[in-house]
């Protein structure tokens, strides 16, 4: 996955989105998104396709996490991808399945607060012949539901972790405070 962008505003989100995620820079993207700013329309495509225009950096940034999340996962050949949260413990991982709406962000955010520490919300890759778990860290998907439930644990205000819009709440894992 490729993902161009044109200006300061954009490169905020493609940064906000994928700081944490490795990449080698050695395997030829198969799908290229372009973000671009004009004005203060977000524009976003996937190849020609139009996926989004508007003024809300954040329904951007979860509609482009989304789909290059679908098309790095399409690709995968070498194990077993879940549609899982997981999260650190005691040397090992903890890993919560289910579809999406069932509650993995916020039970993976709330566990996160009670000492475990933050690996993904989104999938979890479990290669062939391995013991070992991947997972594609990335800001926290909070939908409104769980902002309510949340709320004592993750200062929704904070700019520099937090890129909210009316329907989408992306939440950096550093936002997430330890329970007292």
């Amino acid at each position: 996955v490729r993902i161009d962008y044109d200006g300061p505003d954009t490169e905020r989100v493609v940064d906000f989105l994928y700081r944490d995620l490795a990449h080698d820079g050695r395997t030829p993207p198969h799908v290229i998104f372009s973000l671009q700013r004009k004005r203060e329309t977000f524009i976003l495509r996937c190849g020609q396709e139009h996926r989004y225009e508007g003024t809300y950096a954040a329904v951007a940034a979860a509609i482009l996490l989304d789909a290059s999340i679908f098309h790095l996962a399409d690709q995968s050949r070498d194990g077993v991808l879940l549609h899982a949260g997981a999260v650190r413990c005691s040397g090992g991982c903890l890993m919560l399945p289910g579809k999406t709406g069932a509650g993995k962000t916020t039970l993976t955010a709330w566990l996160t607060t009670q000492g475990f520490g933050y690996l993904t919300d989104e999938f979890v890759h479990l290669p062939l012949g391995s013991l070992g778990v991947q997972f594609s860290k990335r800001p926290l998907n909070v939908k409104a539901h769980g902002r309510q439930a949340l709320a004592a644990a993750i200062d929704f205000g904070r700019a520099d972790t937090v890129l909210a819009g009316p329907n989408t709440t992306l939440v950096r894992p550093p936002a997430v405070r330890p329970a007292p």
